[in-house]
Order: structure tokens, then C-alpha cells, then sequence
């Protein structure tokens, strides 16, 4: 069964967290988690020293960013060392990740949408050109259609059915990014036609959807929970091999008879090419003792992320070389 990558992950949120010690430098905000608390060394004798940087490739109060702050307290615990946050938006700072010292001392963020950035010009290298794989710390296979609690698709089924009888007719609200591949995807998966909405952000999803300009929208989870919560809306499947912990009431495409699965959207650490694989092992190794506190990762569930297995260095990177490859698949039917 063909998994078809996305590529976006950002959300935009409207939390901040807060952090000890912020301080602006150049290219972004800084800040360290926590402040001297004591634990364990997991990475080796030497590592990590005082402090370990990390690049966000995310502005301050996003959804990446809270992720990575919670990981950043997290690791002080464990560590006894800090975690230093710097902000960078844009494809800069996948270029500022990319070339730091390749020290040990030095970490990155990468999603799943920067598996297109040399493809649209936006850098010029690719995932394993760029970085040394380090640890997952997030996926989320919450994306789906959405429809309004009174519309007459009561399930994936009816929605592909009406599809089938009426190509084109059924407006689907979309935005750019992953919603709108996932859509293409399902698209050539169960051979329907939608007629395409291109609307902005997930506000104005939400409005079309409740004022009836759209019959259907495709949505990540965290967009629409508090309309699913409310009764507003309903989510007809999502398209992942199984339920969602995050979200268990929803069900899979696969669950409907429909061979269709879209494999999630991903946070990963990385550092620079040549970073000691001493380092490398030792992120990894952290980041599977964060993994195993069940509160922290309860609170990781409550952004929609979810961490379903540990990756080895070597298998880190086998999922990265499956990636680009499927999301190769997805920008050729996107193009075509």
C-alpha cells in the first residue's frame, strides 16, 4: 500500500510559552530551558556539554516551537545541561541548521515540508546533503474532511459515492500545503473529482464551512477540534493504518473498504553533516528517555503529535530516503 508524504507541518498557535533567559541575537530569538536542574548524561561520557543549541525553523508561539520548548525543559531534566532555542522562520533557518559547527553542540529542526524546498528553489540541497539525522520527536496523521454536523455525508463513503455520481460538483474548501496534496492524493486513490476551493488560512476554512460556502473542507485535527467538540463539525476519516490516540473517535480511511493511506507529517532533530555520531547517538538516546514519561507525552498528544516508534540513527534515515522518494510521487501529481 503506497504512503503519499505531505508537506507542511506548521500550525499557527496562539499559546506562548514561556522561557527563562530570553535574548535576541542575530537572525532570531534565543532562550534556554530551565535553569540548573540535575539528572542523567544518556549521550556518552563527554556529551552533551553545556549549553546545546538547536535551531527552530519556526517563528516564536507556533505549534513547532512549543513542541521543541517542551522538549528543551524536558531535556534539561534529563540531562542537568540546557537546551538553547533559536528562532529562525523561512528557509533560513534550515540553512543556518545546515551550516552551524558540526561540533555536537549544534541541533536543528526539519519537517516534512522541507522534503520540497530544493525541488521549489528554496535551498539547495537536500535532507541528506544538508544534516545527519538525529531523533523524531513528532508525527501526526490528523488531516481529513470535515464536514458540517447537518451535511448529508454521514460517512467517507457517502462523500466518495456522491463523488463518483456527480465529478466536480462537490466543493471542497483547501488551503496550500499538505490538506491540499492529502486531497489530491485520496483523489487518485479513489478516483473522484472535487471542485477545489482555495481559501487562506484555517480560519477561513472554518467560516466557509460554518456559513455553507463549501460543502466539505480538508483540515488538520487541531484546526477543527473545537468545532468537533462543540458539534459543529464532524471529521469523516482520517488516513492513517490506524486510529489516532489523539484522537480515537475517528476513523480510518481503511476502516471504510478504502485503500487509501497518507503517511504523517513529521518533526525531526538534525545537525550538521559531519556532527560525531557520539552526539547523534546521544540526542537519539535522550529523546527515547523523554519518550518513555507518559505525562509528558499525554501533554505532547494533547498538540496532536504523537511519537509512535523509536527510530535508530540508521532507521531515521531509511524513513528519510522513503520520504523524499514518496514525496517526489506527491509533486509529480500535484504538477501533472
Amino acid at each position: 500500500m503506497k504512503k503519499l508524504f505531505s508537506f507542511l507541518l506548521a500550525l499557527c498557535m496562539t499559546i506562548s510559552l514561556a522561557a527563562c533567559g530570553q535574548q535576541v541575537g542575530s537572525g532570531g530569538t534565543s532562550s534556554t530551558a530551565g535553569s540548573g536542574a540535575s539528572g542523567s548524561t544518556q549521550g556518552g561520557s563527554d556529551w552533551p556539554p553545556p549549553p546545546v543549541n538547536i535551531t527552530v525553523a519556526a517563528s516564536a508561539g507556533g505549534a513547532t516551537d512549543i513542541l521543541v520548548r517542551m522538549y528543551a525543559e524536558k531535556f534539561q531534566e534529563v540531562t542537568g545541561q540546557p537546551l538553547v532555542v533559536t528562532n529562525i522562520s523561512g528557509a533560513s533557518a534550515y540553512v543556518t541548521a545546515s551550516t552551524a559547527s558540526p561540533d555536537g553542540y549544534n541541533f536543528g529542526t526539519m519537517s516534512t515540508a522541507f522534503l520540497t524546498y530544493k525541488h521549489q528553489g528554496m535551498v539547495d540541497f537536500t535532507w541528506d546533503e544538508g544534516y545527519e539525522m538525529a531523533a523524531m520527536v513528532g508525527t501526526s496523521a490528523l488531516i481529513g474532511f470535515v464536514v458540517p454536523s447537518d451535511s448529508p455525508y454521514e460517512t467517507i463513503n457517502d462523500l466518495v459515492d456522491a463523488a463518483k455520481a456527480n465529478p466536480g460538483t462537490i466543493t471542497v474548501g483547501n488551503g496550500q500545503g499538505t490538506p491540499y496534496y492529502w486531497q489530491l492524493a485520496f483523489q487518485k486513490a479513489t478516483n473522484t473529482d472535487f471542485y477545489t476551493v482555495h481559501l487562506g488560512d484555517t480560519n477561513e476554512l472554518n467560516v466557509a464551512l460554518l456559513g455553507g460556502q463549501v460543502d466539505v473542507v480538508v483540515s488538520r485535527y487541531t484546526a477543527v477540534k473545537p468545532y468537533l467538540e462543540s458539534g459543529d463539525f464532524r471529521m469523516l476519516c482520517i488516513a492513517a493504518e490506524e486510529r489516532s490516540e489523539s484522537a480515537p473517535d475517528i476513523p480510518t480511511c481503511l476502516e471504510s473498504s478504502l485503500d487509501f493511506t497518507f503517511s504523517p507529517e513529521f518533526v525531526v532533530f538534525v545537525a550538521p553533516k559531519e556532527t560525531p555520531v557520539e552526539a547523534l547517538e546521544g540526542m537519539n538516546k535522550v529523546m527515547a528517555e523523554i519518550h518513555s514519561d507518559e505525562e509528558f507525552m499525554a501533554e505532547i498528544m494533547a498538540l496532536g503529535q504523537e511519537v509512535t516508534q523509536e527510530y535508530s540513527i540508521e532507521e531515521l534515515n531509511s524513513f528519510m530516503e522513503n520520504a523524499q522518494a514518496e514525496i517526489m510521487d506527491v509533486i509529480a501529481l500535484a504538477e501533472s
